[in-house]
């Protein structure tokens, strides 16, 4: 492990190699060995200042993550991309880099809440975000992980998991059915709703 000039943890073994910003939580590349490319897109435009969120990488949306009235007293896409996480712990030997980060709410934002970020990394790489509630009340919110992911051709990428699917598009709110693999050709700004199939994107 290592802490580059801009201050981000760099990580890296036999397998794979990542880059993380304790601003925001956001793995913002991963690398498995032996590939040129970065799994993940990177904005040109990123400040890195630790005021503007990252655009690129893996952003963590929560306790918020869009629009919706849940918790719209928060940013939208919530404040977590926005906050210092701390890194607890961190593994790394041939095979296999762990790392776990924690945020704690800034008190201005009032939740008896916390969350913990797992980022694990063997020929693959997984990341997992959990909620941890302290307080005596209910907390709903929403989350994601907000992928950006680096492909060749947009026009020729194939998103396939998502056939025969339903979506609501954010440009108009209505809903509509997907009927084959997903092409995007022009913008699509959409939620698929109550999907648990697995997705592949094919570059």
């Amino acid at each position: 492990m290592k802490i580059d000039k801009n201050g981000f943890v760099v990580l890296n073994n036999a397998k794979a190699e990542c880059k993380i910003s304790l601003f925001g939580g956001n793995v913002m590349s991963y690398r498995p060995k032996g590939e040129e490319k970065d799994v993940f897109w990177m904005g040109d435009l990123n400040k890195f200042d630790n005021i503007q969120a990252i655009r690129g990488g893996n952003p963590v949306c929560w306790p918020r993550f869009s629009e919706e009235k849940l918790n719209d007293n928060f940013p939208r896409h919530g404040f977590a991309r926005l906050s210092m996480w701390d890194l607890d712990k961190v593994y790394v030997d041939e095979n296999l880099i762990e790392a776990e980060l924690s945020l704690i709410p800034d008190v201005k934002y009032n939740v008896d809440v916390s969350a913990k970020l797992y980022v694990k990394i063997t020929d693959k790489l997984e990341c997992c975000l959990e909620t941890i509630n302290s307080g005596n009340e209910e907390f709903k919110f929403s989350e994601a992980l907000h992928s950006y992911f680096y492909v060749g051709n947009r026009d020729e990428v194939k998103i396939k998991g998502f056939d025969r699917c339903e979506y609501k598009s954010l440009s108009d709110g209505k809903n509509y059915i997907l009927n084959g693999e997903l092409v995007i050709k022009d913008e699509f700004d959409s939620d698929f709703e109550n999907h648990t199939k697995m997705v592949d994107i094919e570059d």
